[in-house]
């Protein structure tokens, strides 16, 4: 038995224990959505996996069973079952019109959870990213927005910044001018896109909340 085999039953036996829910059962619709996502998850894992052990991006070397001689029987598994996982959760949030929950605050509270857990790495051996906090607070600041327009203007912003970045680091970087203990990486470029979103969605609630900014400009 190999790492992958524990949690691959895991999903497994709970996507069964799905499937023999009552409410999923006895509904048509309900299981043939969560087969569905089973199998899409699984197809797109599978395709990764093949063009990742085939062009040497990572090798696995123990499995019951390899498919196409490379990826391991395991994983199929593993990502149907979470697929099913998936389809069953979609489900659970299409029917749950009635609960109320705010978006707000989930977002809020994982982004000061997450920077709380990023500075507290700075006196352990676990390192962090700052992708880490800045993943929920670009998405926080995203939920601010209420009309697409202002969404779509928003990512568009935070895009340009993230192309900025890239384009002067790697030109900085390159000359000698600083460099990363691990080398410069997409990810902070996406890290400054967050940021510019949520420092947007700060903009927004605060003239939402004291300014009149609706008139054009």
């Amino acid at each position: 038995m190999n790492e992958l085999t524990p949690p691959a039953l895991v999903a497994f036996l709970g996507a069964v224990l799905i499937c023999l829910l009552p409410q999923v059962r006895h509904n048509r619709v309900y299981l043939l959505h969560i087969f569905k996502a089973g199998a899409l998850v699984g197809a797109i894992d599978l395709m990764v996996e093949l063009i990742g052990t085939y062009s040497g991006g990572w090798t696995y070397h123990e499995s019951s069973l390899f498919l196409f001689g490379t990826v391991p029987g395991e994983l199929p598994l593993l990502f149907i079952s979470s697929g099913i996982w998936l389809g069953a959760f979609h489900l659970l949030i299409r029917n749950s019109r009635q609960t109320a929950i705010s978006l707000d605050r989930v977002l809020v509270s994982l982004t000061a959870m997450t920077l709380l857990i990023y500075l507290g790495s700075f006196t352990t051996a676990v390192p962090f990213r700052m992708i880490i906090f800045t993943l929920p607070f670009g998405l926080w600041g995203y939920s601010q927005f209420n009309e697409d327009r202002q969404k779509a203007f928003a990512i568009i912003l935070a895009s340009l910044t993230a192309i900025a970045d890239w384009l002067i680091e790697t030109w900085a970087v390159g000359r000698g001018s600083y460099n990363y203990a691990e080398g410069f990486t997409i990810e902070t470029p996406l890290t400054y896109a967050l940021l510019t979103l949520g420092f947007l969605g700060i903009l927004e609630l605060y003239s939402s909340e004291h300014l009149n900014l609706d008139r054009t400009l």
